[in-house]
């Protein structure tokens, strides 16, 4: 501080502009170590989430704050990976990523044996119980990619009529065999009318 009525000579003013961070790095095949031609990166900063491209295997996000940041990889054909870092203004940091074929799992949602809709959720079966994916079906539905090897919960909700609060819920814990398509369908019945009289 400067007292009142004091000259300014000999006072600097230093103006310190927010110095922002940056990330850098690639994302390959996990099997053939081959970079990945076309991705795509969902970054989470404390500020909400942008998409971002990758080509021929390397990315760059500049102007970045300061902070904790998530990166999900997502390609065609391949199960997403999500790494952590943390950004430091004026620095770059790399994060190199290593993508797994996937494998989906699809299928027939039935309902009394008629095609159903509804929502589909999917979570990780590992006690965390991260949830990987959430869409509406119309009789059939398909995962996104995920890991062969690895078990997922679905669970399938149909509405039992328009507007009403009454609900179906399915549910399957399964794991795609490996790379492409594994069909498992949902099946749910409507419970019996009790009769009184």
């Amino acid at each position: 501080t400067v007292p009142a009525g004091a000259g300014l000579e000999g006072v600097q003013v230093v103006v310190r502009a927010d110095e922002k961070g940056r990330i850098a790095g690639t994302a390959v095949d996990s099997g053939t170590g081959e970079p990945l031609q076309e991705f795509r990166l969902e970054v989470g900063t404390t500020q909400g989430w942008t998409l971002e491209d990758g080509v021929d295997g390397a990315f760059e996000v500049c102007k970045l704050q300061e902070g904790p940041v998530t990166v999900r990889f997502q390609a065609p054909a391949y199960a997403s990976e999500t790494l952590e870092c943390v950004v430091r203004g004026g620095e770059t940091t790399e994060l190199h990523a290593t993508l797994s074929r996937a494998g989906h799992l699809r299928g027939d949602v039935l309902l009394d044996g008629e095609a159903a809709q509804g929502m589909l959720s999917v979570y990780v079966d590992d006690g965390a119980g991260a949830r990987v994916h959430y869409g509406w079906f119309d009789g059939r539905y398909q995962t996104p990619g995920l890991r062969p090897g690895r078990s997922y919960r679905l669970v399938a909700e149909v509405q039992l009529a328009p507007g009403s609060p009454s609900k179906l819920v399915a549910h399957a814990v399964a794991g795609p065999a490996g790379e492409g398509d594994t069909e498992l369908d949902l099946r749910l019945e409507r419970p019996a009318a009790t009769l009184e009289g």
